[in-house]
């Protein structure tokens, strides 16, 4: 149930329900709400389902921003998008080396589950398996 703290994240929930009419919703409010917000709003994307490569390409977009906490939390959103995520894989490697640990460690989980199981093809991002 949604409380009113929560309330924003509810209204991106059920519009996501909605399919593209509400992504498009979600992600052209997304650049415009609070850093709390928009940190929730990626790990909502990341969690709901369906997963699509339009959702993946949105959440990827995040991975530049300014704020280390939605780069880390735009990396774990895509790690479980699974096959969705793998176009933006060399993007995630960028994140490797970031001078926060939490978010170089994220990215490092995040492609060995974009890829699934096997390690098999993440040395062609430089990672080592």
């Amino acid at each position: 149930s949604c409380n009113s703290a929560s309330h924003v994240l509810c209204t991106w929930d059920a519009l996501l329900q909605l399919g593209r009419p509400g992504e498009d919703a979600v992600f052209d409010l997304l650049p415009h709400a609070s850093l709390p917000q928009r940190i929730e709003a990626l790990r909502l994307i990341g969690t709901s389902r369906p997963t699509n490569a339009r959702r993946a390409a949105a959440v990827a977009s995040w991975l530049e921003d300014n704020h280390w906490e939605v780069q880390r939390t735009a990396a774990e959103a895509l790690g479980s998008m699974g096959k969705f995520a793998k176009p933006h894989a060399a993007e995630i490697v960028g994140l490797q080396r970031h001078r926060d640990r939490s978010v170089s460690r994220v990215a490092r989980v995040a492609l060995r589950r974009v890829h699934g199981q096997g390690l098999t093809g993440l040395a062609q991002y430089g990672v080592a398996t």
